[in-house]
C-alpha cells in the first residue's frame, strides 16, 4: 500500500512538472520555431553574441571546476583544512551576486587591487575570473558528492598494493569522480548561460551576452524579437547540453550497472 502511494506521488509530481514547465516550453518552441530563422536575419550580431556567450560561459565553467577540484584534493589530503574549506565554500553562497560584483569592483578599483591584478576591471579576463569564483562553490559540492564513490577502503587497498598518492589520484579518484565532474560542468554551464549582470558590471558592457540582447528587446517593447532571439539561443545550446546529459547517464550506467 505504501509502495503504491509513493509511486502515485512520484507520478503526480512528474505530471505536474510536465504541465507547468515542459508544456509551456514546448508550446513556446512550436509557436516560434517556424519564425526562428528570421531572427538571425534581422539581427546580424546574433552569431557573434552567441559565440561570446558560449565561449565566456564554457571557459569560466572549466576554470571553476578545475579550481573546485583543487579544493577537493586539499579536502582529501588534510582533515584539518576541511573546516576552513567548508567556510570558504559556504560564505559566498549566502552573499548576493550584486554584493559580490560590487565587492570585486571595489577591490579591483583600488591601487592595491590594480597592482596585484592589473587590467582585470572592465575586461574579458575579469569576467572570466569573477564568474569562475562564483561557480567554484557549486562545483565543489557536486564534486564532494561524487567523492562518496571513493571509499577509504579503496584508498587503503591501493596504498597497500604500493600505489603512490599521485597514482591513486589519476587511476582511482579522477576516474570514479568523472561523472561528478561532468555534472558540475553541465550545471555551471547551464546557469552561466543566463548571466548578464556580472558580465555587464565586470566587463563594463564590452561583452554582450545573449541574455542582455533578449532583455534589451523586451525592455523596448519588442516582445516578438525577444522571443525569437531566445528561441534561437535555446536551439543553439540544447544539443551540446543534451550531449552532456547523455554522457552523464552513460557514465552512471557503467558505474552502477543500471
Amino acid at each position: 500500500m505504501r509502495t503504491n502511494g509513493v509511486k502515485f506521488g512520484s507520478s503526480l509530481l512528474i505530471v505536474q512538472f510536465a504541465l507547468l514547465y515542459w508544456l509551456p516550453l514546448l508550446l513556446w518552441t512550436v509557436l516560434f520555431a517556424p519564425q526562428f530563422a528570421g531572427a538571425t536575419g534581422e539581427s546580424a550580431p546574433f552569431w557573434n553574441v552567441l559565440w561570446i556567450t558560449v565561449r565566456v560561459c564554457f571557459l569560466s565553467t572549466l576554470w571553476s571546476v578545475l579550481a573546485a577540484y583543487a579544493f577537493l584534493l586539499m579536502w582529501l589530503l588534510s582533515r584539518r583544512l576541511r573546516e576552513v574549506i567548508l567556510v570558504i565554500m559556504v560564505i559566498p553562497l549566502v552573499i548576493g551576486f550584486l554584493a559580490r560584483n560590487y565587492a570585486w569592483i571595489g577591490v579591483l578599483s583600488t591601487s592595491a587591487g590594480h597592482s596585484l591584478m592589473p587590467g582585470l576591471l572592465y575586461s574579458e579576463l575579469g569576467v572570466y575570473v569573477v564568474m569562475s569564483t562564483i561557480f567554484i562553490p557549486t562545483a565543489f559540492f557536486v564534486l564532494l558528492q561524487g567523492l562518496s564513490s571513493v571509499s577509504a577502503e579503496m584508498v587503503d587497498a591501493a596504498r597497500t598494493l604500493g600505489a603512490s598518492d599521485r597514482r591513486i589520484l589519476w587511476r582511482l579518484v579522477i576516474p570514479l569522480t568523472f561523472r561528478a565532474q561532468l555534472l558540475a560542468v553541465l550545471l555551471n554551464f547551464a546557469v552561466a548561460l543566463d548571466y548578464f549582470v556580472t558580465p555587464r558590471m565586470i566587463g563594463g558592457g564590452k561583452l554582450p551576452f545573449m541574455s542582455m540582447i533578449v532583455l534589451t528587446y523586451f525592455n523596448t517593447g519588442n516582445i516578438r524579437m525577444a522571443s525569437l532571439m531566445a528561441i534561437d539561443f535555446l536551439l543553439a545550446v540544447v544539443l551540446p547540453a543534451l550531449g552532456l546529459c547523455i554522457l552523464v547517464l552513460r557514465r552512471r550506467e557503467r558505474q552502477s550497472g543500471f
